[in-house]
């Protein structure tokens, strides 16, 4: 975040005046710069640039909180005036703003790893469509990739002042074949802090989710084992994410309150949330709060360790906070200065498996293979519900596919399926996004679940 002195000493001057009047304060500045560039039917169609730059001001007076923000630096020094006719307002909460936590800060900043090249997001979309229109003329290719830098400050009363920047890379291709009655859309992506070295294997992958599925076959409904690919089960994930959160434990409706120390799921099942992942998506050294983000397991072996707090659902519960408070917009996830904090994963990791997920397909005699769910957020997620139009879903005998089904949908409950019906994890894993597309990424295994019910 490149500010200038003067921009510095505004910041520090309004926590010192905000300082005064209220018990604590805390300055959280946001500064997003994006580059994205798109292909529509194998055609550079969109380039785009892009800048979100803000403050946001909360303060704590009397056991009650409230906040104001702007994106004009010309009025930041009258948000200490906003708050002040709004904490009278303001939520009741039982924590204070962090310290310094002593820990030595170790995150370091390469220039290099932050530049934005408008060349890289041209060439990794071209080099993919050109991919998918080689494999097939009839094919309806289109691409992105999206390059962004966030550089974040936190400054608070009680002495913190911290910040960092890091880059965010995005890339994805979609291949479309149409024809009477009848469209397959298939689509892969990655997700880094650069883009791939190999981007044209991104369109080998959908080159060959185009192969399998091309051809349809009739289906009435089965219970079947289904093998989710990371892609599908990140969305399956979002059911286990409303009940690991602060935010639902702390007012008792999750299925998981009062449960720390119980098996909840499948000895097999390890879940870790760790911010501070070597290259991942969502790493960074602390939380829209200042405080630490550190490696976190919150299943191991089947066993619930803890949740994800942000400080007022931790004090709330009087717990620590586990450095997963995020300022991001509802739903589709995107970092915001004006949001509250609330809990939300960094990197979510699981652990992979012994087989890869060739080896699983050849090992049934007949397995469906689940790349695409829609429809996800028609369950009630909070108890661990999920539901979802299977919208690719290709049946294999013996490892070999027969055809893709149509018009299906599956479901069940998260919690009993990754007690019971849970068989094994993957060797090999893919970096996927969480439900919502940007809070944090999933670095996950394909997951094969046995006794799925399958309606058509």
């Amino acid at each position: 975040m490149n500010r200038s002195r003067e921009h510095e000493l505004l910041l520090d001057q309004i926590v010192s005046e905000a300082a005064e009047h209220f018990d604590q304060a805390e300055l959280f500045e946001l500064d997003t710069r994006e580059l994205s560039g798109g292909y529509r039917a194998g055609h550079l169609r969109q380039l785009a640039e892009s800048r979100n730059t803000g403050i946001c001001l909360r303060i704590l007076k009397e056991g009650r909180i409230a906040q104001a923000s702007t994106s004009n630096m010309e009025a930041a020094r009258m948000l200490v005036d906003r708050v002040k006719n709004l904490v009278r307002f303001g939520e009741r909460v039982e924590f204070e703003f962090p310290q310094p936590s002593g820990t030595p800060h170790t995150w370091r900043n390469d220039p290099a790893e932050i530049d934005i090249d408008i060349m890289d997001i041209v060439s990794s979309g071209r080099e993919m469509v050109d991919k998918i229109k080689a494999f097939d003329p009839g094919v309806i290719p289109h691409a992105s990739a999206q390059m962004d830098v966030t550089s974040i400050r936190i400054l608070n009363s009680n002495g913190i002042d911290q910040s960092y920047s890091a880059r965010r890379c995005s890339t994805g291709v979609v291949g479309i074949l149409a024809s009477e009655g009848n469209i397959l859309q298939t689509y892969t992506y990655h997700l880094g802090r650069s883009f791939p070295d190999r981007p044209d294997e991104l369109a080998d992958h959908t080159i060959w989710l185009l192969k399998i599925g091309r051809k349809n076959i009739p289906f009435t409904g089965s219970v079947l084992p289904i093998l989710f690919t990371p892609k599908a089960f990140a969305d399956i994930l979002a059911a286990f994410g409303s009940g690991i959160s602060g935010s639902m434990v702390s007012r008792g409706m999750s299925p998981l309150t009062g449960k720390i120390g119980e098996k909840i799921l499948n000895p097999g099942v390890t879940i870790i949330d760790d911010g501070r992942y070597p290259g991942g998506y969502g790493s960074q050294p602390f939380d829209d709060e200042g405080v630490p983000c550190e490696e976190k397991h919150l299943v191991e072996n089947g066993v619930l360790k803890r949740f994800i707090f942000d400080l007022k659902t931790a004090a709330k519960m009087g717990e620590k906070p586990s450095g997963n408070g995020f300022r991001y917009t509802a739903l589709i996830k995107s970092r915001s200065y004006i949001a509250s904090p609330g809990p939300a994963f960094t990197n979510l990791i699981i652990p992979g498996g012994a087989r890869t997920c060739e080896d699983i397909l050849r090992d049934h005699h007949r397995i469906l293979y689940v790349d695409q769910l829609t429809g996800v957020l028609l369950g009630n997620l909070i108890n661990g519900d999920w539901s979802g139009n299977i919208e690719y879903g290709v049946l294999f005998e013996l490892g070999e596919p027969v055809g893709r089904i149509k018009n299906a949908m599956t479901g069940g409950n998260f919690y009993q399926q990754f007690k019971s019906q849970f068989i094994e994890f993957s060797s090999n894993r893919m970096w996927v996004a969480g439900f919502g597309g940007g809070s944090g990424s999933s670095l996950i295994p394909y997951v094969l679940i046995d006794g799925m019910n399958i309606s058509a």
